[in-house]
């Protein structure tokens, strides 16, 4: 297994990944799953909720993966005292300004 840092490249590779293990999480299922007709609807939703949220972590760096065989297998957000990017509710409450 190799790290290294996360590219916008590897974004769609991620993205999945990031979804899939958020899926059931208590948090976002109590918000908003219920809002959409199907599983797959509120998949694309988290789908579009964390790309908004990695992407900044991902230019400033802040993105690691974990690739075996060429497939990315983890991915870690690295939380930093000096950069507070833009939450996916401030985003989407800043777009409708």
């Amino acid at each position: 297994m190799n790290y290294r840092y996360a590219t916008m490249d590897d974004l769609p590779e991620i993205l999945p990944l990031i979804s899939k293990s958020f899926i059931d999480y208590p948090v976002y299922a109590i918000a908003f799953q219920e809002k959409f007709q199907s599983r797959k609807q509120y998949f694309s939703f988290l789908h579009k909720m964390h790309r908004v949220e990695i992407t900044p972590y991902i230019q400033q760096k802040l993105c690691y993966v974990a690739v075996v065989e060429g497939k990315i297998v983890a991915a870690a957000l690295v939380k930093s005292l000096h950069f507070q990017p833009t939450s996916w509710l401030g985003a989407l409450l800043k777009r409708g300004r």
